[in-house]
C-alpha cells in the first residue's frame, strides 16, 4: 500500500542521522508534519549517542557534532514519539514482535519494524537488511533519497536544492543507487 497524505511515517536513526548530518533535516517537518514519529528506543539511542559523542557507524561523523548543528531531536517539534499506548492487544503484539526482531536488529530498529507492522505505519529506513526484512513482512518502506524525491514533487524543496542534499549525502558516504551530480532530478526525469 503506497504512502498517502495521511500516513503516519516512523523514522529510524539512519535516515535522521543522513538528514541531520547535511544540515537539511528542517525540510521533514515541512513534509511531514504532524505525521513523523521516532520510537523510544530510536530517541535513546540518539541521545545516547549525543551525549556520548559517539562517532556515527554510517557518516563517521561524531554525532553530538551533527545534531548540535541542527538543534538537538527534541527541539525538533515536527518529531513526536510513537504512542508505546495503543491498546492492551496491540502492546502485546509490538511487544512480541520487538523482542523477536531484536535477534536480528538493534533494539531501535527492532521497535521501530514491530510498530509498523503491526500499525501499518512506513518505515524510513535506510539500512538495507532492515529493508529486505521488512519487505518480507510486508512493512511499507521508505528511505532517504525517497524522500527526497517526494519533496521534491510535491515542491517542498527545489530540484537543484534536492540535488545539493543528496551530493552531500554522498560525499559524507552514503551509498546512493543515483549519480552524484543530477541524482534526485535525474531520478525525475
Amino acid at each position: 500500500m503506497p504512502e498517502t497524505e495521511s500516513s503516519f511515517i516512523l523514522l529510524d536513526y539512519t535516515v535522521l542521522s543522513i538528514f541531520a548530518a547535511v544540515l537539511a533535516i528542517d525540510f521533514l517537518g515541512s513534509l511531514y508534519n504532524g505525521r513523523a514519529f521516532v520510537c523510544e528506543a530510536v530517541w535513546h539511542e540518539l541521545k545516547s549517542a549525543m551525549d556520548n559523542d559517539c562517532l556515527d557507524s554510517l557518516l563517521w561523523l561524531p554525532t553530538q557534532t551533527v545534531f548540535q548543528a541542527n538543534g538537538q531531536p527534541s527541539d525538533v517539534g515536527w518529531l513526536q514519539f510513537a504512542d508505546s499506548q495503543v491498546n492492551p492487544n496491540d502492546d502485546i503484539v509490538e511487544l512480541k514482535r520487538s523482542l523477536s526482531y531484536q535477534k536480528r536488529f538493534v533494539r531501535g530498529r527492532a521497535e521501530s519494524l514491530a510498530i509498523c507492522s503491526n500499525r501499518n505505519w512506513i518505515f524510513a529506513c535506510d539500512d538495507s537488511a532492515a529493508r529486505r526484512f521488512a519487505r518480507k513482512k510486508g512493512i511499507r518502506l521508505t528511505s532517504s533519497i525517497a524522500i527526497l524525491v517526494k519533496a521534491t514533487k510535491l515542491e517542498i524543496l527545489d530540484e537543484h536544492k534536492a540535488d545539493r542534499i543528496h551530493a552531500r549525502m554522498i560525499d559524507l558516504g552514503y551509498s546512493s543507487p543515483l549519480s552524484y551530480q543530477y541524482g534526485i532530478s535525474s531520478y525525475l526525469k
